[in-house]
């Protein structure tokens, strides 16, 4: 089965292949968002419509004792729901304003995809940050996205904390599980800045005094996120992606299931992250996946 044909009536131009265009939408009206599907948060609802909010939905290995991974605990749907609201709501009492910038600079882990789900509930747009680029890059990003909190794996600290002196407007930093030692009473923490646990912002958020702030999604064509590519021509260049140009790409490749052209995906089956995060292909899988009730794990490398 082809999965594209030709535009007909396109003029046969020499030296040139006609325009092409995928073989079911040959009237010419592109995929766009589904009825009732608006924006991530709703493409999430609908997975957890699909699967039931007590399946499965996140999972990750948890460290023992002896620091050795245990079996894989898995977040339920109707858990990850309950506490990506809880974070939003705590960053937004912590003076995140809504459709501002906040960073996430971590490998791939479960904390990753509770931000960005608290982002999509209260309409914060993700950056993602790879130190790969080299620590200039991650200030530049800071910089020109005005972002005032980052959420942060604890192994990353040290990348921040060489940089928060330079960041005046970066004010939370946000650290995946633990904060170190080494730096919970750092000096080197501005004087009107916080580092906080993403367990406390939850906390915070989830409180009845003040009461969890209420929910705030994004429209359509509102900013998702802000991918950097890799400036291999000059500075990092970022990239604007609207919470439509995901809908449009997990509504293709739903179409396309529902053609057959690839296999149908359910709550049995389980999606092995290890692309990074930070790059757009693997946000664009989770956005599949999830939106068809999937499983998602994660390992414990530092992708």
């Amino acid at each position: 089965m082809s999965c594209s044909i030709e535009v007909p009536g396109a003029p046969a131009i020499p030296g040139e292949t006609k325009p092409r265009i995928a073989a079911n939408k040959a009237d010419g009206q592109l995929t766009a968002n589904r009825e009732g599907v608006s924006n991530m948060h709703d493409n999430f609802l609908r997975g957890m419509e699909l699967a039931g909010k007590d399946a499965a939905c996140l999972g990750h290995r948890p460290f023992d004792a002896d620091g050795k991974p245990g079996p894989y605990s898995w977040m339920t749907f109707g858990e990850l729901n309950q506490t990506a609201s809880n974070v939003g709501s705590g960053l937004t009492k912590l003076g995140v304003a809504h459709k501002s910038c906040i960073g996430i600079l971590s490998p791939n882990r479960i904390e990753w995809p509770i931000v960005e789900h608290a982002s999509y509930i209260y309409d914060f747009i993700t950056v993602p940050m790879y130190d790969t680029l080299g620590i200039d890059a991650i200030k530049y990003m800071a910089v020109e996205t005005e972002m005032s909190l980052i959420a942060i794996a604890p192994e990353k600290l040290a990348i921040l904390f060489e940089l928060w002196p330079t960041l005046p407007l970066v004010k939370t930093v946000v650290v995946f599980g633990q904060i170190p030692v080494e730096y919970a009473d750092s000096t080197n923490i501005p004087e009107d800045a916080k580092l906080i646990t993403l367990d406390d912002v939850a906390t915070l958020g989830a409180k009845d005094a003040p009461a969890p702030l209420p929910e705030t999604p994004a429209a359509v064509y509102d900013t998702c996120t802000i991918c950097y590519t890799s400036g291999t021509t000059g500075i990092p260049k970022g990239v604007v992606i609207s919470h439509m140009g995901f809908l449009s790409i997990v509504n293709c490749i739903s179409e396309r299931i529902a053609l057959g052209s690839f296999p149908r995906v359910d709550n049995k089956d389980v999606h092995l992250s290890i692309l990074p995060l930070a790059h757009a292909l693997e946000r664009c899988l989770h956005a599949v996946l999830i939106g068809h009730g999937v499983r998602i794990g994660f390992n414990q490398g530092d992708i």
